[in-house]
């Protein structure tokens, strides 16, 4: 009975705590967290959310050893694994955080995030077909995930498959109407095109959806 209500009562705990951080209260999420650990150190759900205040934080390091302290202790649990591969991710640590998405979609295949994350850091090591396969898994998965066309339109583009590219960018669209990234990636493939008019209408329509694009308020510049 005694365990039972401690149980309920940790559940309870960590839903505020969630609750906490999506308001922003992050550095309080974390210092509460850290005590509530030393009660319940097998937490899985707190180590986690240990390591998001940290990786939030931009305490990576930090974050990584929450995250390896949660898979130790739940070694089959996809979410850990996917967390640790964002925040090595953000040190530049490329090879491990591939190796952490893989381990998070051989728990859960159909992990559309560690697909995609797999997808941009192949794009940004320049290798654009392994990318361009990572976006096409997450279509076959979910045919309306308007993120993968649009880097998939991204890596065609720098392929020079520059047509295939405008359809992507175009179904990126359709399926995300106010996709300010998707009107900037369409921009500049009109630019190329020489359809200036038709490039200009698209970084406004960037700029509409998200006036802090920075981007589009440069290329405009030079249309």
């Amino acid at each position: 009975m005694l365990y039972t209500s401690k149980k309920k009562n940790l559940d309870q705990e960590i839903h505020r705590l969630c609750d906490l951080f999506t308001q922003g209260f992050v550095q309080e999420v974390l210092d509460q967290t850290k005590e509530m650990i030393k009660e319940f150190p097998t937490s899985i759900a707190l180590l986690i959310i240990e390591g998001d205040s940290h990786t939030k934080l931009k305490q990576f390091e930090n974050g990584i050893q929450s995250y390896k302290r949660a898979i130790e202790l739940k070694p089959d649990f996809a979410v850990s694994h996917f967390n640790l591969g964002v925040a090595l991710q953000e040190i530049g640590n490329f090879e491990a955080a591939l190796e952490s998405y893989e381990n998070a979609i051989t728990i859960s295949p159909s992990h559309l995030e560690a697909h995609f994350n797999i997808g941009s850091i192949k794009h940004e090591m320049g290798d654009l077909d392994a990318a361009i396969d990572s976006y096409k898994r997450i279509l076959e998965i979910d045919p309306n995930y308007s993120k993968a066309y649009n880097n998939m339109g991204n890596a065609l583009k720098n392929k020079g498959e520059v047509e295939e590219a405008m359809c992507c960018i175009n179904m990126a669209i359709k399926l995300k109407p106010d996709y300010s990234k998707a009107f900037l990636e369409k921009g500049i493939l009109l630019k190329s095109f020489g359809q200036l008019q038709e490039s200009l209408d698209a970084y406004n329509n960037a700029l509409k959806f998200d006036p802090n694009i920075f981007e589009a308020r440069c290329e405009k510049l030079y249309v």
